[in-house]
């Protein structure tokens, strides 16, 4: 991957120091990076990593207070999932609980008192009707996940089985939000985009859901929320014009925040490496008569929701910060490559069978992560196909992907 400085007509409050900024920039990508390797071995190093990121967001001069704050309790809140434990059992109170304040602060949030101050003075484009109503029948499709989880935990309690109405229900609901994925209007608004995507994801991972996920869902979204906006006001301040195919240094920190969210979409309630974690009657909602081949189908999208929300962030925040999409693909490559070159030296042939196969696993985890992350860059295009507006003033443009 090539990256180059700025131009020199390009403004840069630090332009005085370049390579004093490049040194804290490689520093910081090392020590960033070792510390995602390190949480491999100890999931709470992930909460010291998101916390350290939370702290980065105070030291910038761009955004505004309100919104350090929100930066700083949603990504503190999000470090402290990976310090609970994998194994939580059955509390699924927690989890229609956590559906329903998703359902509430979504309807919040997609209130014109609060949207408005997503989007700049000038900013006049209307949402799709069509959209409008999608968006709020997400929003009882959110209400009616959380009233499905009670219900059918309370009749299995009873030993009265999955009732066939729940069950139908449950499945129509996971289909209609999956598919609402794929007809994003046309040029739509970042803050639109985001907040459908995660309302629509959330569904499904409602139903799925035995215990504290939920919220971790909620922490993790909203953090990508707060990252959109953090990118937008930071490239508001620095006034970007640059070309579309040149990644600088600094993009090497919107990378390494991606690749973080995506370590803690792994590791944040459990070991993905060990599908054990995920409990099997994840899958009540949906069946209870054992089915090896669907049931190992919903737990790995059970998996794959959180990524596909934190590919759908680092797409609007490429977009944002115009950054190369072909240099960004390449960059997280590099990147895990040399973070798969660090755990190959971690690779034991001694000791137990179990301390050999996490060894290994580790390995061929990171390995395979560049396969799916060309998945995870393939569905970002997918959503976004129509275009993202970034509501910068550089760029009315409503981004589109570029091909890699």
């Amino acid at each position: 991957v090539l990256l180059f400085q700025r131009e020199e007509g390009a403004v840069s409050s630090e332009s005085h120091a370049p390579w004093v900024k490049n040194v804290l920039l490689l520093v910081g990508t090392i020590v960033l990076q070792e510390l995602q390797v390190a949480g491999f071995f100890h999931r709470g190093i992930f909460s010291v990593a998101i916390a350290v990121v939370g702290l980065w967001g105070l030291i910038q001069e761009a955004p505004s207070n309100r919104l350090k704050i929100c930066w700083v309790v949603s990504t503190w809140s999000l470090a402290i999932f990976p310090l609970l434990p994998t194994a939580a059992g059955e509390v699924t109170s927690l989890v229609w609980l956590g559906g329903i304040i998703l359902a509430v602060l979504t309807y919040v949030m997609l209130s014109p008192r609060i949207s408005s101050r997503f989007r700049t003075a000038g900013f006049s484009a209307t949402v799709p009707t069509s959209f409008t109503y999608r968006q709020n029948f997400q929003l009882l499709l959110l209400l009616l996940s959380s009233y499905l989880v009670y219900d059918t935990e309370s009749s299995l309690y009873f030993n009265q089985g999955l009732p066939i109405v729940n069950q139908i229900l449950s499945i129509l609901t996971l289909s209609f939000s999956l598919l609402s994925l794929g007809f994003l209007p046309p040029q739509v608004h970042y803050y639109d985009g985001i907040l459908y995507i995660i309302s629509c994801l959330a569904a499904p991972f409602i139903l799925l859901s035995i215990s504290y996920e939920v919220f971790f869902y909620l922490a993790l979204g909203a953090v990508l929320l707060c990252w959109c906006y953090m990118e937008r006001s930071l490239s508001l301040s620095q006034n970007l014009a640059r070309p579309h195919d040149i990644m600088y240094l600094e993009d090497t920190r919107v990378v390494l925040f991606y690749m973080l969210f995506c370590w803690l979409a792994f590791f944040g309630t459990g070991n993905v490496m060990g599908i054990s974690s995920f409990e099997i009657s994840s899958t009540y909602r949906f069946m209870t008569v054992f089915q090896p081949f669907t049931m190992a189908a919903l737990l790995i999208l059970k998996i794959f929701l959180p990524f596909a929300m934190v590919a759908s962030a680092f797409g609007i925040v490429i977009a944002t910060r115009e950054i190369s999409v072909t240099g960004s693909f390449y960059a997280v490559v590099a990147i895990t490559d040399v973070m798969s070159v660090t755990l190959f030296y971690f690779v034991q042939d001694y000791g137990s069978w179990k301390e050999i196969g996490v060894s290994i696993g580790h390995f061929a985890g990171v390995n395979a992560f560049i396969l799916f992350h060309i998945l995870l860059f393939g569905l970002y295009r997918l959503l976004f196909r129509h275009g993202i507006n970034t509501d910068l003033p550089s760029s009315v443009d409503a981004e589109k992907p570029k091909g890699l």
